[in-house]
């Protein structure tokens, strides 16, 4: 016999007992009361108040068990648990600290953080010793600024942004700072970017001197620039843009070009192309609408992406994902790790046969726990 079915008779016996009374149920209100109402109106109130404390005892039995378990007197987290953390305020000498003896520990002899400790004890010193305040703040912001960016995954010299004039940086948010209005929602629900922006491509570099800021790109209209993503050689940046009519596509601009040419099919006016990579074999990782699939908790009246793969010189595409609701920030990845992890608000890398499609897929919602091949051929 089957232990369901088994615990299905055992709960009908149980049952059986109680209506005749040949079973008693401790503090279940429920049957306590039907047999006290039965004796008389006392009874029914005595159990009434039965119930209540019942209840109340069963509260106080699960805050028990839920309270974290004393530690013992005198071991190491009992020590650290008595001692009051006290907070500590950024830009200061004790904050520096910390973050060059995290560095250290992190980065090991990548990091020279016996360097920046010795001169921090210099300046600590003369803190100490009352030098010139507005001398001893300067010395301090320049070890900062060299110490933080002494990261070593800072070792670069030259970022490639986004300049995006608001009507008011400090309220702006979501369609109004260039986003999607909600973080189910895709690139469809930014208003105008093809006719209502100004963004340029921007070269900040210097970093650790005077630095300055370069424009490298700026639109032959008033175009929003999002989705940036810079070619292996260099040369050739990629980005999601809308054209004159507001319709999403995917854009490259070359150094050296007056302008910016079309990469995704420009015949499917009522499909969306933003959110790409470039790939190692020529071809390009994208989101898409060209599924037409909607999302689903709003009754499927917004419009979600799904997974393609783009050869921008013959325009093909194929669909890589099938899941209901979207994929978004296909990133390269030298070595692509596959997950058959179903989540929901949670993202875990995707990939396709490595050395084919090479390419890590940020996925929002893996709806399916058995992912088939991705092979791109």
């Amino acid at each position: 016999m089957s232990r369901r079915v088994s615990f299905g008779l055992a709960m009908a016996a149980v049952a059986a007992m109680t209506v005749a009374g040949l079973w008693s149920v401790p503090g279940r209100a429920g049957v306590a009361g039907t047999v006290g109402a039965a004796e008389g109106p006392e009874a029914g109130k005595r159990s009434k108040a039965g119930g209540k404390a019942d209840r109340k005892g069963r509260r106080e039995r699960d805050a028990a068990a839920k309270a974290p378990k004393a530690k013992k007197a005198g071991s190491r987290t009992a020590r650290a648990a008595d001692r009051p953390v006290e907070p500590v305020s950024m830009g200061t000498p004790q904050s520096l600290r910390m973050a060059i003896l995290d560095l250290g520990r992190t980065f090991g002899d990548k990091y020279y953080a016996a360097k920046y400790l010795g001169l921090l004890d210099e300046i600590e010193g003369r803190i100490r010793l009352g030098h010139d305040a507005e001398q001893v703040a300067q010395a301090f912001a320049a070890l900062q600024r060299e110490a933080l960016l002494a990261n070593p995954l800072l070792d670069f010299d030259r970022i490639l942004l986004v300049k995006r004039p608001l009507r008011n940086a400090r309220t702006a948010a979501g369609g109004s700072l260039g986003l999607p209005t909600l973080n189910a929602r895709v690139n469809d629900t930014i208003k105008d970017p093809g006719t209502g922006w100004d963004d340029t491509l921007e070269e900040l570099s210097e970093l650790r001197g005077t630095r300055e800021l370069r424009t490298v790109y700026k639109t032959d209209q008033r175009r929003l620039v999002c989705d940036v993503d810079l070619h292996f050689d260099g040369e050739r940046i990629m980005f999601s843009s809308g054209d004159t009519a507001d319709r999403w596509g995917l854009y490259e601009y070359k150094a050296g070009d007056s302008s910016a040419r079309l990469l995704s099919p420009g015949d499917v006016p009522d499909v969306s192309f933003y959110d790409s990579c470039y790939l190692p074999n020529g071809k390009i990782a994208t989101t898409s609408t060209a599924s037409y699939q909607g999302l689903p908790c709003q009754n499927g009246n917004q419009p979600m992406a799904s997974m393609y793969l783009l050869d921008p010189e013959t325009k093909k595409v194929r669909q890589l994902t099938f899941e209901q609701d979207s994929d978004w920030c296909p990133t390269e990845t030298p070595h692509p790790r596959p997950t058959d992890a179903p989540s929901r608000g949670i993202k875990f890398p995707i990939s396709g046969n490595p050395g084919q499609f090479a390419c890590g897929v940020s996925i929002r919602r893996l709806t399916r726990r058995h992912r088939t091949s991705q092979d791109p051929r």
